[in-house]
């Protein structure tokens, strides 16, 4: 029982965090991705909002 089951929980945890740490980096990229041509747009135009 308890070894098993403990490393069996142990690797699940490890790969949720793996799993959600991906997730985050790729919502950022998207955000990234999103945001930049605006940025870029802003710096061009030079805050002439």
């Amino acid at each position: 029982m308890g070894r098993r089951n403990w490393g069996k929980n142990t690797w699940s945890k490890y790969h949720l965090h793996n799993f959600i740490s991906k997730e985050t980096k790729n919502i950022r990229r998207k955000e990234d991705e999103e945001i930049r041509p605006i940025l870029q747009k802003i710096e061009i135009e030079g805050f002439g909002i």
